[in-house]
């Protein structure tokens, strides 16, 4: 559980950077 929930994290803060060079 706790790799699957460190690969999320990771996923949603890249797409969270990708929205703030977007943004």
């Amino acid at each position: 559980m706790k790799i699957i929930a460190r690969r999320n994290f990771a996923f949603y803060f890249i797409i969270g950077k990708i929205k703030n060079i977007a943004g």
